[in-house]
């Protein structure tokens, strides 16, 4: 495997034990669905191509947030940096309803998504 294939799932976990920081952790989509999106996009942003390979700090993000029978299924989801995750939240306020929360709840997502990390300083 060359740095920029995609990962197997087995492999990724080895990654992460290398140190490395991935998006799974504290991902509101199931750890097997969040790596179905991300291998989707072959750990790319699908919105600017920004790279976990390149040191981005990747999320899998919903693009609706209503909690129903398919709110973990991938097609549920993007791969985004932190930058256009929050962007999103952002694009909301004043029409949380618009992604399937409250705008209490998008406030919320907005706060937490500001004090993550957007780059992992150890691929640099």
């Amino acid at each position: 495997m060359t740095e920029r294939e995609s990962p197997e799932p087995s492999n990724l976990w080895t990654l992460l034990g290398a140190g490395l920081t991935l998006i799974l952790i504290n991902s509101a989509f199931s750890k097997e669905t969040a790596k179905k999106i991300g291998k989707r996009a072959g750990w790319k942003s699908e919105k600017s191509g920004k790279s976990f390979w390149d040191g981005w700090v990747l999320h899998m993000a919903h693009l609706d947030h209503t909690k129903d029978e398919t709110y973990d299924e991938p097609e549920r989801g993007v791969c985004v940096a932190v930058s256009e995750h929050l962007e999103m939240h952002e694009e909301a306020v004043g029409n949380a309803e618009s992604i399937g929360l409250n705008e209490c709840q998008n406030n919320y997502a907005i706060r937490m998504l500001k004090k993550t990390p957007i780059f992992n300083k150890h691929k640099k």
